[in-house]
């Protein structure tokens, strides 16, 4: 639950994140987009009067200007407030200024503004800080206008900075809120798991007493009156049902300690070869090709106990469900911050079989994994457990004729002063 209750605050986070960051855009954009459409209104309307910003009066005695007239708000301060100049190039590419209406920029300065766009194939946009508009006259000659845009640049980036402050500041107003409401929340569910684990805890230190009383008589049955096949059922199942038991209750308890004690400097190759020599008997007996490559002396910090039980819940799964006469190959290595074991059998896999669900506790894919291999469907389950308690995770993937799993763990794990691993 602890796992589910971060997940759920960094969705918020990084939803509210972009959901505010994709607005600031937006705003930016939309402010951009108007700054562009009036300023460059204001350079065709240069372009109308000759090269000068009209005053008010001859605004309004301007021809062909009715759209400009619709589109613009112009006020008996809007001539005293355009920062603008107009350099005008000739038939014989002679540059000179028409009007230079911005104190903080020469003539030669303006006219080399107004050359750098010489070869330039857009008619309007941003040079430096000034939004220019290129206008041919009727003689041949060009006309370049430039108006001066640094306040309404200086704005549109102001904007922005500050929505984007106030972005962060509301995703972390919005998940320091949704922290807090995420625990209450989510308690009804984390007591319902608690409940639950507890129930299989319960159920399964109920049913050894029983399950170990009718293992015990049928054996007696079978030491007086000899062996059959119904005693021979019995006990086989009760057996199955002690491991199942057995397997339910090492998966419940490690869910509920979360935290792992680690052995310092196990030797793993040894753990891996000496559970893969236990059970090779088991592939000989099916006349399996095996390949076994081990990498030897890789050593870490890992609980032994569990390590062991991962490999052997591995090793025995692929004995149990490999072809007769199939193929066999497992490897041992580390690489980087990761020791891998991988395990590849020759197996008939369904063609709708969903591999993930292999480590769901009690699945069965029908062609491949049915009761009468002798396993519960457990066995998985326990070993992404110990894999996930030691920083790794085990996979399943398709290979030609058969099923590879491969299980990762950390080899970098720290033993604690409580000898607990630092993370999981």
């Amino acid at each position: 639950m602890k796992k589910l209750r971060r997940k759920l605050i960094s969705i918020a986070f990084f939803s509210s994140l972009c959901a505010f960051l994709a607005v600031s855009w937006i705003i930016h954009m939309s402010i951009s987009i108007y700054q562009n459409y009036e300023t460059d209104t204001k350079t065709e309307l240069i372009s109308l009067n000759d090269g000068t910003y009209p005053m008010k009066s001859e605004f309004e005695e301007l021809d062909d200007a009715d759209d400009i007239k619709k589109r613009i708000k112009y006020s008996e301060e809007s001539f005293f407030t355009a920062r603008y100049f107009v350099v005008n190039r000739d038939e014989s590419d002679v540059y000179s200024i028409v009007t230079l209406n911005v104190a903080s920029l020469s003539e030669s300065d303006a006219i080399e503004l107004a050359q750098s766009l010489s070869k330039s194939h857009q008619s309007v946009g941003f040079k430096n800080s000034y939004r220019y508009r290129i206008v041919k006259t009727e003689d041949e000659g060009i006309y370049y206008i430039f108006l001066d845009c640094t306040d309404m640049i200086h704005f549109r980036h102001s904007v922005l900075y500050i929505s984007i402050t106030v972005a962060l500041l509301f995703t972390l107003l919005i998940t320091l809120i949704f922290t807090v409401l995420a625990k209450q929340v989510l308690h009804p569910f984390e007591e319902n798991n608690k409940l639950q684990k507890q129930f299989i805890t319960d159920a399964s230190h109920e049913l050894k007493t029983p399950l170990a009383i009718i293992q015990a008589n049928a054996q007696v049955l079978q030491y007086k009156n000899g062996a059959n096949e119904w005693t021979d059922n019995i006990v086989t199942q009760t057996k199955r049902m002690n491991e199942m038991v057995a397997d339910l209750l090492t998966l419940s308890r490690m869910e509920e300690v979360g935290e792992t004690a680690l052995d310092s400097g196990v030797n793993i190759s040894d753990i891996a070869r000496q559970t893969v020599d236990s059970l090779m008997e088991n592939f000989n007996n099916k006349n399996v090709t095996s390949a076994v490559n081990i990498s030897p002396n890789i050593v870490a910090n890992v609980n032994l106990s569990q390590i062991k039980q991962m490999f052997s819940l591995l090793t025995e799964n692929a004995a149990k469900y490999v072809t007769e006469g199939g193929e066999l190959r497992i490897s041992l290595a580390k690489s980087g911050r990761n020791i891998s074991y991988r395990i590849y059998n020759s197996a008939n896999i369904a063609e709708d079989a969903n591999l993930n669900r292999f480590f769901d506790r009690f699945y069965r894919s029908d062609d491949s994994r049915n009761s009468s291999t002798g396993g519960h469907g457990i066995g998985l389950s326990v070993a992404q457990r110990i894999a996930k308690n030691h920083g790794g995770n085990i996979v399943a993937k398709r290979e030609p004729g058969g099923i590879c799993f491969t299980a990762t763990v950390s080899a970098n794990l720290k033993i604690t002063a409580d000898n607990k691993k630092v993370s999981k």
